[in-house]
C-alpha cells in the first residue's frame, strides 16, 4: 500500500517549525513505517524549508527505520 502526505496542505508553504515537524512526524509518519510499502512526502506547492523542519522530519525516521 502507498501513503501520501502533503506537506503543503498540512503545513502551508512555508515549512519552519521544528517542533511541529517532530510532532507530525511521531503521529502521522512513524506509525505507517512498517504498515505501508511506501510512505510519500508530497512537497508540491512547498516554496521554503529551514533545515531543522526537515531534520525533525526524516532524520529520526531514518535512524529508527533505516533508509528503506
Amino acid at each position: 500500500m502507498k501513503r501520501e502526505l502533503s506537506l503543503s496542505a498540512d503545513f502551508g508553504a512555508h515549512l519552519a517549525d521544528g517542533t511541529a515537524a517532530a510532532a507530525y512526524r511521531v503521529t502521522r509518519i512513524e506509525p505507517y513505517v512498517e504498515m505501508c510499502d511506501e510512505n510519500v512526502l508530497n512537497f508540491t506547492g512547498v516554496r521554503q524549508a529551514n533545515s531543522s523542519f526537515i531534520n525533525a522530519l526524516i532524520a529520526g525516521v531514518v535512524e529508527q527505520h533505516g533508509a528503506k
